[in-house]
């Protein structure tokens, strides 16, 4: 199998406090399964602005995700896991999580942290999986 590095980027235009969205899909593409190897996430302060500015999710923006076949990998949503410090560092999952093409990144979001969070940006990293050991992947 050939691993292509692949990141997928969900935008969501705020969460209010003491929001909860208990269900957000973020689609996999249709020509590879996708192994999901880490997670981070950062919103964005006064965007379109020339104040604008990358903030640092704050840890009480509880997170978690789910499974292929949507089963939850935390038994609540967790404070801290989409901290991200700086652009390319993401928490490492212990535990990589393959989604088959056409599969569903399932994850729900509280915010906790006393403050709006507005033009939100998580990301998913991690790698596609194509056939073959030598050359391009097949279509």
């Amino acid at each position: 199998m050939i691993e292509r590095d692949h990141t997928y980027v969900f935008n969501l235009e705020g969460i209010t406090s003491t929001q909860i969205f208990g269900q957000l899909d973020q689609p996999t593409d249709t020509d590879a399964p996708f192994i999901l190897r880490a997670i981070g996430g950062y919103y964005i302060v006064d965007a379109g602005t020339a104040d604008e500015t990358v903030t640092n999710i704050p840890n009480l923006l509880l997170f978690r995700y789910a499974d292929a076949d949507g089963n939850w990998l935390q038994t609540a949503r967790t404070p801290g896991m989409l901290t991200q410090t700086v652009g390319t560092d993401y928490l490492p999952l212990r535990k990589h999580v393959t989604y088959p093409p056409k599969g569903v990144i399932r994850f729900q979001l509280e915010n906790l942290s006393g403050g709006t969070l507005s033009s939100l940006v998580l990301v998913f990293r991690g790698v596609k999986l194509f056939p073959g050991g030598h050359g391009e992947p097949s279509p």
